[in-house]
């Protein structure tokens, strides 16, 4: 929730992954912010498809060098499409780092019919 930064599940979100309710063009954007010291690379996927991919290979390790990224894209999709952010980084020093601030986030929302 926006409050506690806990996970919210719904009919249509569950498990970090957003399914479309009704045809129509969507908006969605992932947020997310890399810890000092690795690199980050994330993609925003439509039925296992890239849509985008945002990250960085720079957080300046050793000077706080955190690092918030993201991406939005708007897509016509069906009913049943299934959206997800991937983290495609695999080094050992790589992660996704969260605080009180609430740096990560993902959202879809319906903004019109097709």
């Amino acid at each position: 929730s926006a409050a506690t930064g806990a996970a919210e599940n719904s009919q249509y979100f569950s498990n970090g992954v957003y399914t479309t309710p009704a045809a129509g063009v969507y908006h969605c954007c992932a947020y997310l912010r890399c810890k000092d010291g690795g690199v980050c690379d994330f993609t925003l996927r439509a039925d296992d498809t890239v849509w985008g991919g945002f990250g960085t290979r720079n957080t300046l390790q050793g000077f706080n060098g955190f690092s918030n990224h993201g991406i939005c894209v708007l897509r016509r999709c069906q009913a049943g499409v299934q959206w997800k952010v991937n983290f495609e980084s695999g080094g050992s020093t790589d992660c996704i780092e969260e605080t009180a601030w609430r740096y990560g986030s993902f959202s879809c929302f319906l903004v019109g019919p097709n």
